[in-house]
């Protein structure tokens, strides 16, 4: 606009000499006319007088991007904060604004950087560094530490801090601060710091308002932004009710956004979201987001970009009560993007809470990073109190000898403690339920696909052979695995080659059935009476047929 109002005085002034000489030919004797004509005069002079500084100037597009820089810069003490807050903050921070890198510089030149800056109530604040950030990566490598700058470029924190996060993600006028890996807070209107002390600070409620919990050392402590330092500890708080509530997304946070102040986009450049999310000190401290912070969110009113996230959410969902005081919730994870071609993150979370201890713990059961439209059976339940089942597809089988699908149906399960702690079950065996709970006939059903081999099928469409139901192959796998485990040395040859190829095999006894449990020998039962029953019609089982497959890319 500075560049503008300088070309509208220039030639603001050659108007008023030019309409003074008419006025003189047109009337030369008039009273009137001499009245306009010392008015002409003197307001000439006044705009030959505000310009006669840049009109000696020759009026070249980086002189006049120079004047313009000038000109705002001299005015942004004067906007006040009712005039700020009517302008369209989103808009703004995809116009390249002159002002905002005016102040990176200035700021750079004090600090070692400035990587963020975000809008709040009509105010612009920036965070600063104390080291030269020259790449996404090094934001929180241990290295750097921050602080906070608000509009008029007064330092409201010392770079200190090894995180800030963005403001009012947990409690209202708050910034989350970090420092020795325990979060505090600190009130942008205030001015008032709640030192880090806190292992994790909670929300009150699904609407962000003046009320957070921090909790520290098994303990609760209430905070009210208000009065920040009264923090004080409760012994009644009980976090189920807003855990079974959870829902966040983190693209719909564009009026809490921070902006990455690098950001350059040059005319024929993919364009990359420049939206910057640090998950709030809850989400991170569980662990519930891909990633640890996002840096490309591509926000509501900036669609085109061609690289960045587009959606990041967190929903619960299935609240249990289990045996004693513990409660259960799954946690649902998503994210996509663009990135070359678009892609997709989900995964699922069981998060427990132990009243009594006040104590929550979170793992993470399973993530898939695209959807491979094949084997999409996804299950989540417990079986009992204390085993969490679930039911996902795996690719990780491959070329692995154990076993011929490239995708399959997959069992994992989980041993819940009865104070909330979680254990994943593991096991040399390819089919390991058959390890640790009573199977039935309905573990043998799935999706398997493997890869068709060349010249298998006279269909030159067809590239991968599709199964509902493991073969009497697997099955023979599946309980000879049993007592391998075990370290029975077998007699038949197949097998001896078969098992001698795993590291995790000790040949050692002729007979292992004194070494077998319970669970062992009820699932070593239910394999032989499904293998008889598959005998001379295993197709009616398996259902195999030839399939066609194209993962996109």
């Amino acid at each position: 606009m500075g560049g503008f109002f300088v070309y509208k005085k220039y030639h603001f002034y050659n108007l008023a000499v030019y309409f003074t000489f008419f006025i003189g030919i047109l009337f030369p004797y008039n009273l009137i006319n001499m009245r306009l004509i010392f008015l002409s005069i003197i307001l000439s002079i006044l705009c030959a007088c505000s310009s006669s500084n840049t009109s000696e100037v020759s009026k070249t597009p980086e002189v006049e991007e120079i004047l313009e820089t000038k000109n705002v810069s001299e005015k942004i003490d004067a906007i006040d904060a009712e005039a700020t807050s009517k302008v369209d903050i989103k808009e703004a921070v995809y116009t390249n604004d002159s002002l905002i890198k005016q102040k990176v510089k200035q700021l750079d030149e004090q600090f070692a950087s400035t990587p963020f800056y975000t809008f709040i109530g009509g105010q612009d604040f920036f965070i600063i560094s104390n080291q030269k950030i020259t790449g996404l990566h090094e934001i929180f490598d241990g290295k750097n530490l921050y602080g906070l700058v608000n509009s008029a470029l007064q330092t409201l924190l010392k770079p200190e801090y090894e995180k800030i996060y963005n403001p009012n993600l947990t409690i209202k006028n708050c910034f989350e601060i970090k420092s020795k890996g325990l979060v505090g807070l600190f009130n942008y209107q205030t001015k008032e710091v709640l030192k880090p002390q806190f292992d994790y600070i909670l929300p009150a409620s699904k609407s962000i308002s003046n009320i957070a919990y921090g909790y520290k050392d098994g303990v609760w402590f209430k905070i009210e932004n208000e009065s920040l330092q009264n923090a004080k500890k409760v012994n009644d708080y009980n976090p189920s009710g807003l855990l079974k509530s959870i829902s966040y997304d983190a693209t719909k946070l564009s009026d809490r956004m921070m902006f990455y102040s690098y950001a350059n986009h040059s005319e024929d450049d993919p364009e990359e979201g420049n939206g910057v999310l640090i998950n709030p000190s809850y989400i991170e401290y569980f662990n519930l987001m891909p990633n640890e912070y996002y840096t490309d969110i591509i926000i509501s009113n900036h669609k085109e970009a061609d690289f960045g996230v587009t959606g990041a959410k967190v929903e619960t969902e299935n609240e249990k009560s289990l045996s004693g005081k513990l409660k259960s919730f799954l946690i649902s994870i998503y994210e996509e993007g663009i990135s070359g071609r678009g892609y997709q993150i989900t995964e699922k979370q069981l998060v427990l809470y132990n009243s009594e201890e006040q104590k929550i713990n979170a793992i993470s059961l399973e993530k898939h990073y695209s959807d491979p439209s094949l084997c999409n059976e996804d299950n989540f339940h417990f079986l009992n109190d204390s085993i969490y089942e679930v039911i996902t597809h795996s690719s990780e089988f491959g070329d692995d000898m154990e076993t011929p699908y490239n995708f399959a149906t997959k069992y994992v399960f989980y041993k819940i403690s009865p104070r909330g702690e979680v254990e994943m079950l593991t096991s040399d065996r390819v089919y390991d339920f058959t390890k640790f709970i009573y199977i039935d006939e309905s573990y043998f059903k799935g999706c398997f696909v493997k890869n068709m081999k060349e010249g298998e099928s006279s269909n030159e469409e067809y590239n991968i052979w599709q199964s509902d139901y493991l073969s009497i192959e697997d099955l023979d796998i599946m309980r000879n695995e049993i007592f391998a485990e075990y370290g029975y040395r077998f007699q038949s040859e197949k097998w001896q080659k078969y098992f001698s190829n795993k590291k995790w095999y000790k040949p050692r006894y002729d007979n292992v059935d004194d070494q077998l449990t319970e669970i062992d020998k009820a699932n070593i039962k239910v394999i032989l009476q499904t293998k008889e029953a598959m005998q001379g019609k295993e197709e009616e089982f398996t259902k195999k047929r030839p399939s066609t497959y194209y993962a996109a890319g």
